[in-house]
């Protein structure tokens, strides 16, 4: 049987089209803290701080990522959430307002709560670079791209 060049084509646009729904949907539900049980709101970037990072017979730094306090509701105590995936779309400075996620059974539970930071992180952009290029590699051998 042979394939025409429009069965193709709709080949590719239904497996991108499953391959992002399948994706939202993993997304939607991997995020800690959990996006549908945890609560939101406003936290202040206190500082920054670094890491030791240790490889083999070496240790340096990380790049300097924020530390942001928050209050959350009916509590009185200040927590920090520290947005450590050093993956920003704008220049974070001390004293900026910014909104955390918070499990609220477990408040030091907690991160930034803005896109792409909570939603896409680095294994979400490289697992979505190698499915694309599979998919684009697979249909480049039938010569349809």
């Amino acid at each position: 049987m042979k394939l025409t060049e429009k069965i193709i084509q709709l080949r590719i646009k239904l497996i991108i089209s499953i391959y992002i729904i399948l994706f939202a949907g993993v997304v939607s539900v991997t995020r800690t803290p959990d996006f549908f049980s945890g609560k939101i709101t406003n936290g202040v970037i206190d500082t920054f701080v670094t890491t030791h990072v240790h490889v083999k017979n070496s240790s340096f730094e990380s790049q300097p990522f924020p530390a942001i306090s928050f209050k959350p509701a009916n509590d009185s105590i200040i927590y920090y959430a520290y947005a450590d995936r050093n993956f920003y779309l704008r220049p974070y400075r001390v004293g900026d307002i910014v909104k955390v996620i918070y499990n609220p059974q477990i408040p030091g539970e907690a991160s930034l709560y803005s896109f792409p930071y909570y939603w896409i992180g680095m294994i979400e952009l490289w697992s979505g670079f190698f499915v694309l290029a599979f998919i684009l590699l697979i249909f480049a051998k039938q010569k349809v791209i």
